[in-house]
């Protein structure tokens, strides 16, 4: 259901079943979202702008992640009675004393169509030469200690939607992130400084996927790059639930080397359960891939059927089960490599298992 006041209340109506549908564009190759901004970059198609919603920053359930919702909404059955299932808010950005811009905003979202292969480079905010950078941002997720969501891109610029009310509304907060090191190597990334990120477009190509688990890509696919795998706190409700590859090579936008816990990212380590057991409390490494055709993580079967090449196979890990805070299933492969600065060493971050 939409919870307006957090969301227009001209656009949405309250408590009223919200809908959707999946839409191929035979044009393009793939598409985005550009959170953050109101227009696509030269180069892109709008599909739509919208504002940005998911849950609520206090609520323990409904989605972790956010949607773009379409600013003309249709409905199939309905009841404008609070049925209090699933519930979508309103977007806001929130300052946490560095790279700060408007606060109490809310957030606007552009689906966007493009040709070629699209993807989020996590860490650096310049994209390959040979590829063209559609947006320049800040990683943003949940404060680290409200409820968790996912980690976006944002564009640097944080636009808001024309209907922002300019003014707190208790629906769901974005925050910048910043590293934790310790669990993610020193040597590589700068304790507490903001992270930054780029989405990239490679025409060259028609799709890319993350080898979780190892440091090169198979014959057939093309590296792009090989860095360390990111994520929230084992112990930590909030920031971002999804595992993120983070470039080798951070660079920086504006920064302030102060704590200012807004989100946190942590590195992954193994861990052993006692089957299927590999490189306990390694660091995890992960490679981002390109490739020619569409590529898909098929669960529960680890044979690619015989007219498609297999990428890699694997074990599908996450957090344990009881008292660690939600993170997502991956396909990680079976050699389960780390990162060259691996410490041997528990170091607290963020924990997988098979």
């Amino acid at each position: 259901e939409y919870k307006t006041g957090s969301l227009s209340s001209s656009h949405y109506t309250n408590n009223r079943e919200a809908s959707c549908a999946v839409c191929t564009s035979e044009q393009h190759v793939s598409s985005y979202v550009r959170w953050g901004s109101r227009e696509c970059p030269e180069g892109a198609e709008v599909a739509y702008s919208g504002p940005a919603a998911g849950s609520h920053q206090g609520h323990y359930g409904g989605g972790a992640n956010i949607v773009c919702l379409h600013p003309e909404p249709t409905y199939l059955e309905y009841n404008d009675g609070g049925q209090t299932g699933a519930m979508l808010y309103g977007v806001e950005y929130k300052n946490t004393g560095a790279a700060d811009k408007n606060d109490g905003h809310d957030t606007v979202c552009t689906v966007c169509l493009v040709q070629g292969s699209s993807y989020t480079q996590w860490g650096k905010h310049e994209c390959p030469d040979n590829q063209r950078t559609e947006y320049r941002g800040y990683v943003m997720a949940a404060k680290y200690n409200q409820y968790t969501g996912l980690y976006v891109c944002v564009d640097e610029e944080r636009a808001y939607t024309q209907t922002n009310n300019g003014g707190t509304t208790g629906g769901h907060y974005l925050y910048t992130t910043e590293y934790e090191t310790g669990t993610l190597p020193n040597s590589v990334y700068t304790q507490d400084r903001e992270v930054s990120c780029a989405q990239c477009t490679d025409e060259s190509h028609m799709g890319t996927y993350v080898r979780w688990g190892h440091r090169e890509c198979p014959e057939g696919a093309d590296k792009l790059y090989t860095g360390t795998v990111g994520t929230n706190n084992h112990g930590h409700q909030g920031s971002g639930a999804n595992a993120l590859c983070l470039h080798p090579e951070p660079t920086y936008m504006e920064y302030n080397d102060g704590n200012q816990n807004g989100a946190l990212i942590y590195g992954v380590e193994y861990k052993n359960t006692g089957a299927a057991d590999k490189n306990e409390h390694q660091d995890a490494v992960c490679t981002v891939c390109m490739v020619q055709g569409a590529t898909y993580t098929q669960w529960g079967r680890h044979e690619c059927p015989d007219d498609q090449r297999t990428e890699y196979r694997g074990y599908i890990l996450a957090p344990y089960y009881h008292g660690h805070r939600k993170g997502e299933y991956l396909c990680v492969d079976e050699a389960r490599d780390f990162v060259e600065t691996s410490s041997s060493g528990s170091q607290g971050g963020h924990y997988w298992y098979s």
